[in-house]
């Protein structure tokens, strides 16, 4: 599309973005799966079940519910869950190697030692910077 200035520019289509949310919501759940089955596939199944049966959570919906999900599991694990949710962090972030921007890290220490990035913060930061790089590559 040409504007008057007589440059182009190329919109973002629905598609473009409906297929970074796609991609990024696949490596979301691949690295909750991951996390999960650390602790055993006995226990991965079992928060899978738990999650769909006594939260109507499925596990394909945990992307779009994963402040919800984030609740969940720090009612299931208690004081684990903040490693867990680290675990996932970490495991995302390994994927998607992007550079995640977070408005609280301000020092130069390492994003994992900054407590107060919760992981539905963490992961809405991370699709931002995905989606953005997704963009710049199409």
């Amino acid at each position: 599309f040409s504007n008057s200035d007589n440059t182009t520019s190329i919109p973002i289509t629905p598609t473009n973005t409906y297929d970074s949310d796609k991609k990024f919501d696949q490596y979301l759940l691949e690295a909750i799966d991951e996390t999960f089955s650390s602790l055993g596939e006995v226990v991965k199944n079992a928060v899978f079940e738990h999650l769909q049966n006594d939260f109507q959570i499925k596990r394909v919906d945990i992307p779009i519910e994963i402040c919800e999900f984030s609740k969940i599991i720090h009612k299931v694990f208690g004081l684990g869950a903040g490693r867990l949710e680290l675990k996932i962090m970490n495991s995302l972030n390994s994927k998607l190697q992007v550079d995640v921007k977070l408005t609280e890290y301000q020092w130069p220490l390492s994003k994992w030692i900054v407590n107060e990035v919760s992981l539905t913060d963490y992961v809405q930061n991370l699709r931002n910077s995905y989606t953005e790089t997704f963009r710049k590559k199409t």
